[in-house]
């Protein structure tokens, strides 16, 4: 219980801004990706339908490139170290 008081603690109230310097060159990758999903929630809908009719109107194979591409930058956007189960550290 000393820990999770400690832990508590340092967040609340001791938590340096300094940890963001760390966290943001290493994810920008995927908070730019999480940015262009809240773009792209928030669109109206109108422009929505919009380029979803444009995507079924292009042929099959520019279909299918640009679902390859967009599954690529996905799969490069993974980390490629194993992140331990944050539990088994208590």
């Amino acid at each position: 219980m000393d820990s999770v008081f400690i832990m508590l603690n340092q967040i609340s109230f001791s938590f340096s801004p300094g940890s963001y310097l760390a966290v943001l060159p290493a994810y920008s990758s995927v908070f730019m990706l999480m940015a262009a999903g809240y773009f792209i929630h928030f669109l109206p809908e109108n422009v929505k339908e919009s380029y979803r009719g444009l995507f079924i109107k292009v042929p099959l194979v520019m279909q299918l490139t640009v679902t390859m591409i967009v599954a690529i930058l996905l799969y490069s956007m993974r980390t490629t170290d194993v992140m331990p189960f944050i539990y088994f550290r208590f």
